[in-house]
């Protein structure tokens, strides 16, 4: 079996790497680098049979729905088949109806199971459910008849779902692990551990039973822990959560996943914001959305009774006029702040009396985390990807193997000396 990162082994984000066998070719991810996400033109890789003519690639493996990892699949090869979880294929309808990006294209992908077993040419796949900031992320263990990779996809252990890694120890106490591909992004700020995700739920109470007047929520709904952080936190203060059209078509499409439906008769109430009510329009839900409808002026007569999800182009759309003394709650990485229009945005709310506060916590697995998880495995090999700092790996694990984008890893293990020989030639 070879392993080849295509692109993402010294950086965050632009994810493609490939597992190949002398039949077989699977490809893991189809990011668009991260400083590249503002752009259309991002060129695809020199990938032959993915992106352009050559070798036909057998399957693309989806491991969530971030375009950092799958931005560039309108440019794969048409014909490759896409595999993903039914979480991700859900949050690619959302990001299709309110953001306009329509990846999968005309394409109906095959929906993985967590757990089970799928035959893609002569390897075995298993997808396996993982913690993250979108819905239905998967890592996947990979299996030939000598050996076996482990690719850990965008994770934490710190979220509302600690049974996902409890999953993962169980099954692999069975399996010998030869690559473990580990994600890193954590490494590369050089953070400690951070708070978890119920702590966070915590903070937001906190903040949300001080606060004098209005408060918007500033997150992506499609991170359904957050959207749960926020819900549970302002009906533990007291408050009524309106979620805008965004957040209540997320609710309604993940009411599996414990959310209350806006669309319900007598459902909560809902903020038709004008950014997303001609997005809607069309669709079926509309009408069930719109029959919960609650008016911005009753929103501003009794602001100290809601918290609102927001986004930066409410501040442009609903609230040109931003309610006095309202608290703005930022929940995303800090460093988008730096860019101008978050700048003004806290400019606006100083202006009216009122408070901008970041209270967030990483969707990515701290660096304690990654050696747990890393023990819990025990692979033979350890691949850093996803990170700047593949150094730092190396006091996770002795064998840890820094690859360059594009060099192939060669795992050809003899059964009769299994783990002895691990070769990797330049590609």
């Amino acid at each position: 079996m070879r392993l080849i990162i295509h692109r993402g082994a010294h950086e965050i984000g632009g994810s493609c790497v490939e597992i190949a066998t002398n039949q077989t070719r699977i490809i893991l991810d189809v990011g668009v680098p991260l400083d590249a996400m503002d752009s259309d033109s991002s060129a695809p890789l020199n990938v032959p049979g993915l992106f352009q003519q050559g070798k036909t690639v057998d399957a693309i493996l989806v491991s969530h729905s971030h375009l950092d990892h799958c931005g560039l699949l309108p440019k794969a090869n048409p014909t490759v088949p896409v595999y993903l979880s039914k979480g991700a294929d859900q949050a690619l309808s959302v990001l299709r109806l309110f953001a306009s990006q329509n990846l999968l294209g005309k394409r109906r992908p095959k929906i993985l199971i967590p757990g089970r077993k799928e035959f893609i040419g002569d390897m075995g796949v298993t997808a396996f459910a993982v913690d993250h900031s979108a819905p239905g992320c998967l890592a996947f263990l990979i299996e030939t008849g000598d050996s076996t990779i482990f690719y850990s996809g965008d994770l934490r252990l710190h979220g509302r779902k600690p049974r996902l890694f409890d999953t993962i120890q169980r099954a692999m106490k069975s399996k010998q692990i030869d690559v473990l591909l580990m994600e890193g992004t954590t490494l590369s700020a050089g953070r400690g551990r951070g708070i978890t995700e119920q702590e966070l739920e915590n903070k937001i109470n906190e903040e949300i039973s001080k606060a004098p007047g209005l408060v918007f929520a500033l997150f992506s709904p499609l991170h359904l822990d957050r959207l749960k952080s926020f819900l549970h936190a302002a009906e533990r203060s007291g408050r009524t959560f309106v979620p805008d059209l965004y957040a209540a078509y997320v609710m309604h499409m993940f009411q599996k996943e414990g959310f209350p439906s806006p669309a319900h008769k007598q459902g909560i109430p809902v903020f038709f914001n004008r950014g997303c009510a001609r997005k809607i329009q069309h669709s079926k839900r509309n009408s069930d959305l719109n029959r919960n409808r609650i008016a911005l002026s009753q929103l501003l007569s009794t602001p100290g009774k809601y918290v609102l999800p927001a986004r930066l182009s409410s501040f442009d759309l609903d609230f040109r006029n931003i309610p006095p003394r309202s608290t703005l709650i930022y929940s995303f990485w800090r460093g988008y702040l730096d860019q101008p229009a978050w700048k003004t945005l806290q400019v606006r709310m100083r202006e009216v009396g009122g408070h901008f506060i970041h209270c967030h916590t990483s969707g990515h697995i701290f660096p304690g985390d990654i050696k747990l998880f890393i023990d819990a495995l025990q692979p033979e090999m350890l691949v850093p990807i996803h990170t700047t700092a593949t150094s730092g790996f190396k006091k996770f694990h002795p064998k840890t193997k820094v690859l360059e984008n594009g060099e192939i890893l060669e795992i050809h293990i003899p059964t009769s000396s299994k783990h002895e020989t691990l070769i990797n030639t330049q590609y």
